[in-house]
């Protein structure tokens, strides 16, 4: 008599019909937002037509002008993104919004709440920055905005948090000191009875149990917001001047910021190597046409100006 396995094999019981499916609906996502920009204006203007708190440089020397510059250009990532950073990436995501949304009905969310068309956005117009803090909330018995930013990470990181071993992503730091800086600077447009935003925090939830937390607190800092903005400044002309700036010495290709760095290897490096200083001559212009057959390098450039100095003269 067959066993169990051997009838099901025979029956063709033993193929998967969802689960291929679903694979293939990743990949295919995935793929129209590598070769077709999908999902490329999240909060209402073109990602690459402006400077992001994510990536706002602070003092950092591992600030690269040289990435803010392929940024503007929209030159596209190496691939599709796998299916496990995407689901990643989202698991964060609805675990930033279910605590989110316990804050909005506990009445303290002051910012718009996660089924809102737009996140509640900061714009610096003179630096072309912006910004979509995870959550501004109001402490009870303060008249301030306080920042919030959520990030998920394994249950064994939280726990070396909760040790002392372990502290905040530098990028986090830096990311969470921005939108600080920024509701300090402009929370007033949405909020003109409140004081100014002074501190904030960055809340890891651990993804294996989301009831497990760690929280770091940062108060604003005039100094380092300065410090970033003026670099800000130097990069525009930069891109004014259609420069690409030099790579900074002290990177190396294989360690630090270049190491995972999206433009590397079809923009940065190759340019680099011939000594290409005119952003309108990379390399990076082929590779995203390439990808991107309607890609087109002058309209791009001219999203970003038309935000930031045609439509504010």
């Amino acid at each position: 008599m067959a066993d169990r396995q051997t009838v099901i094999k025979a029956l063709g019981l033993d193929v998967d019909i969802v689960s291929p499916l679903i694979e293939k609906a990743y990949k295919n996502e995935a793929k129209q937002i590598f070769e077709k920009d999908l999902f490329s204006s999240p909060h209402g203007s073109h990602w690459s037509t402006s400077f992001h708190a994510s990536q706002f440089p602070g003092d950092e020397e591992t600030a690269c002008p040289r990435k803010a510059m392929y940024g503007f250009m929209n030159i596209p990532d190496t691939g599709p993104a796998s299916r496990k950073l995407v689901t990643s990436a989202e698991a964060g995501l609805d675990i930033e919004d279910r605590i989110v949304w316990r804050l909005h009905r506990a009445g303290i969310l002051l910012s718009n709440p996660p089924d809102a068309d737009y996140q509640t956005n900061f714009t610096d117009k003179k630096h072309w920055l912006s910004g979509n803090s995870d959550a501004v909330i109001k402490i009870p018995r303060q008249n301030r905005p306080y920042a919030l930013e959520i990030k998920s990470k394994y249950g064994r990181v939280i726990e070396e948090m909760q040790r002392g071993d372990r502290g905040p992503d530098p990028q986090h730091i830096n990311q969470l000191m921005t939108y600080i800086s920024l509701i300090h600077m402009y929370g007033h447009e949405y909020w003109p009875d409140m004081d100014k935003c002074m501190g904030g925090s960055l809340l890891y939830v651990s993804r294996d149990d989301p009831s497990q937390s760690f929280e770091f607190k940062f108060k604003y800092d005039e100094k380092w917001i300065n410090a970033g903005l003026a670099r800000l400044e130097e990069w525009q002309g930069y891109f004014l001047d259609e420069t690409l700036p030099e790579r900074p010495e002290n990177f190396m290709w294989s360690k630090g910021a270049c190491q995972y760095c999206p433009y590397k290897k079809n923009a940065c490096k190759p340019d680099w190597k011939d000594g290409i200083t005119n952003m309108n001559e990379s390399h990076g212009i082929e590779y995203a046409k390439s990808v991107r057959p309607n890609y087109n390098y002058q309209e791009t450039r001219e999203a970003v100006l038309k935000r930031w100095i045609e439509d504010n003269t």
